[in-house]
């Protein structure tokens, strides 16, 4: 993950350029699919690339060999090559994503294929709340410094406070019924997965609807309102959406949180996906309406658009 972090984060260093190709090949991953005997030779083409701008983002009609040492690839090292530029320009096309977000769909792109084991996914989730929050706590880091603070972990010059799902080794059996959370789900797979409770007060469609820890006589979220106050102080920047209050912008991370999880949950699924809703929820002893998630719409209107 930090290979091809390193790439994105500065895509003129040659070195970060061998070094993911080198990863993606240690994965066995299809972008990187290369005889073992070919790699020393691939790793020094790629080193010696006088216009990476041109071998990742190339006019059009351009020729790839522009890019690269004259006279020295093969032409299986240039399909080589190809295929992993590819990759790249895929992976440039997620990098305006929030880091959390954007580690996300780098660990599915690179462990959640193939005979690769569920941890390695679990663990880049890990991974993913971890930059995450350096990214709270430090507002004015990017990519680039990001990417520098998980090369010292790779260096083992710090460590990350993650750790192996309990779940490790765990196999579903014929017959028999898993209950569990989308947080514990992650990196787990199988055939069938039931998804329960998916409405409007789990996953809210917009900013007017109910939310916990709201006081109208308290002008909103207090708790939400002393953070972003806390947050200005310490760092100049109360950390909350243009145009919007500390309890809007601490909704919306409510909500794109449910996404997150839901997405989670929905990719659990092998062969069979179910989807549910809660027709009322009970709060205060007291059952109320519960509407279905918007999101629910949306993913009906794709289907239907997608299947025809």
């Amino acid at each position: 993950m930090h290979a091809i972090l390193a790439v994105l984060a500065d895509p003129l260093n040659t070195k970060a350029l061998a070094a993911a190709y080198a990863s993606l090949h240690e994965l066995e991953h299809p972008a990187a699919k290369s005889p073992e005997e070919d790699l020393p030779r691939l790793h020094t083409i790629l080193r010696s690339v006088h216009k990476p701008e041109a071998l990742l983002f190339p006019w059009e009609g351009q020729d790839l060999e522009r890019a690269l040492p004259a006279g020295v690839a093969t032409e299986d090292d240039l399909a080589a090559i190809a295929r992993f530029a590819e990759f790249l320009r895929h992976m440039f096309a997620l990098r305006t994503l929030p880091i959390d977000d954007l580690a996300l769909s780098l660990g599915d792109e690179l462990f959640a294929w193939g005979d690769v084991h569920e941890v390695d996914l679990s663990i880049a989730y890990q991974i993913a709340t971890v930059l995450r929050r350096w990214r709270d706590t430090q507002p004015d880091w990017r990519l680039p410094d990001l990417a520098a603070q998980l090369e010292d972990v790779v260096q083992g010059r710090r460590g990350l406070p993650i750790t192996a799902p309990a779940d490790l080794g765990y196999e579903p059996s014929n017959g028999r019924i898993t209950l569990t959370t989308q947080h514990s789900a992650k990196g787990l797979e199988w055939d069938a997965v039931f998804l329960v409770g998916i409405d409007g007060f789990w996953i809210p469609g917009n900013l007017d609807a109910p939310f916990l820890g709201v006081h109208d006589f308290l002008g909103g979220d207090p708790t939400a309102e002393a953070a972003a106050q806390l947050h200005y102080l310490m760092a100049g920047d109360a950390g909350i959406y243009d145009g919007r209050s500390a309890t809007e912008s601490a909704h919306i991370e409510i909500i794109s949180e449910r996404l997150r999880l839901l997405y989670v949950g929905l990719t659990r699924a092998k062969r069979f996906l179910h989807l549910s809703r809660s027709r009322a929820t009970r709060q205060y002893n007291k059952d109320r309406d519960a509407e279905p998630a918007t999101v629910l719409g949306v993913i009906y209107r794709y289907l239907q658009e997608t299947n025809g």
